[in-house]
């Protein structure tokens, strides 16, 4: 229990009509009582003037994410229509983060597979979707808007009283390049590195990529759900840390062994064990330094190994040398039924089928956790 919560009850919910009181307070009792508000509060709390906006701005209440939704729901089926998300979803710490998607891993039939397959924003939004969820803390942290003017002041609001240290961005590509576009000129997208584009029946072309590339900084990473043309360049997104795509039948092997990311995860594309054979050879000699995982999900067979690791010297899974489980942030894979593979610098990776998927593990660091969580 928080020390300060029973001392400023009245000012939870007095506020309004003694905005005065709270108004005058040193700069830390004013700090000690904006903590203990929920968010709803201290936005309503920061339009009763603009000197207690400013106030308030000066106390610093940090908020870990905001998550911005405004897209269709992934996975629909059919006996309803999908639901269009339309709000912002606010993680005011990290522990909420870890919180939502534990949740989400203990639920029954759950696995570590399941879990990889889907970004961690995904299983946060579907924390926040699904109907037992707490009613009250759900009010608390979520947001609807209805137009990219409600939007907008959600934004300006946000931005003017709280610190806030990471933004997400998830939406379908139509509506990016809509009505929605010109939100990414709030300064608040300074802190945006991660974006998901969804809309299966829509397609991306360099130009509109190279925009979005140029609007926001995207050092973290990004998901593309919707289709890249055929003509697409894709050395826009080679640099970027963590890429997820779902349509990737245009990806060649030329762009994978050129890709400067640390997470690549491919869907629908084309490459063949004879490919992904060439690629370990290709990293063998030092390519893709910075890899840490490579997922190919679809058009995958466990016979794949073997063919995989032809040429390739190659041994079982030994605990002294690297543990039993592969971490990136949230996720783990288990690779004790892995195949490694040791590079004459002494660095180790691990080929492992999981169902219809084939991961390459790269071990930077084998013995600590890799907790980049964000």
């Amino acid at each position: 229990m928080r020390i300060f919560k029973l001392p400023f009850t009245f000012f939870r919910v007095k506020f309004k009509k003694n905005s005065f009181k709270i108004l005058n307070l040193p700069l830390v009792a004013l700090t000690n009582v904006i903590n203990q508000l929920d968010i709803q509060s201290v936005s309503k709390l920061s339009k009763t003037s603009k000197k207690m906006r400013i106030n308030i701005k000066n106390a610093r209440r940090k908020v870990h994410k905001l998550i911005i939704d405004n897209h269709f729901e992934y996975h629909i089926d059919k006996f309803h229509q999908p639901l269009f998300y339309q709000r912002i979803i606010l993680l005011e710490t990290k522990s909420d983060v870890v919180s939502a998607y534990s949740y989400v891993a203990n639920q029954e039939n759950m696995n570590d597979y399941i879990l990889t397959m889907y970004s961690v924003d995904f299983w946060i939004d579907w924390f926040h979707s699904i109907n037992n969820w707490n009613k009250k803390q759900r009010d608390q942290s979520i947001f609807e808007y209805r137009s990219s003017k409600q939007l907008l002041k959600f934004l300006n609001c946000f931005d003017g009283i709280f610190t806030i240290d990471h933004l997400d961005l998830i939406i379908d590509k139509d509506v990016l390049f809509g009505d929605y576009q010109s939100i990414l000129n709030h300064p608040i997208f300074r802190k945006c590195h991660y974006i998901e584009i969804g809309g299966r029946d829509s397609n991306i072309s360099t130009e509109e990529m190279q925009f979005l590339l140029n609007k926001i900084n995207v050092n973290y990473g990004m998901l593309v759900r919707c289709e890249l043309l055929g003509s697409m360049n894709n050395e826009a997104m080679l640099k970027i840390p963590r890429l997820d795509i779902f349509t990737a039948e245009y990806i060649t092997l030329k762009d994978l062994v050129n890709m400067d990311c640390e997470v690549i995860k491919l869907w629908r594309h084309l490459f063949t064990s004879q490919h992904i054979n060439q690629f370990i050879h290709h990293w063998m000699a030092g390519a893709v330094p910075k890899l840490r995982k490579l997922r190919l999900n679809y058009f995958c067979e466990p016979s794949w190994v073997d063919e995989i690791l032809l040429g390739v010297k190659h041994s079982k899974w030994d605990r002294r040398r690297r543990p039993q489980f592969f971490c990136d942030g949230l996720e783990r894979v288990d690779c004790a039924d892995g195949d490694d593979i040791e590079r004459d610098d002494g660095l180790h990776a691990t080929v492992i089928f999981m169902h219809d998927a084939i991961n390459f593990l790269v071990w930077h660091d084998k013995f600590s956790l890799n907790n980049n969580i964000k």
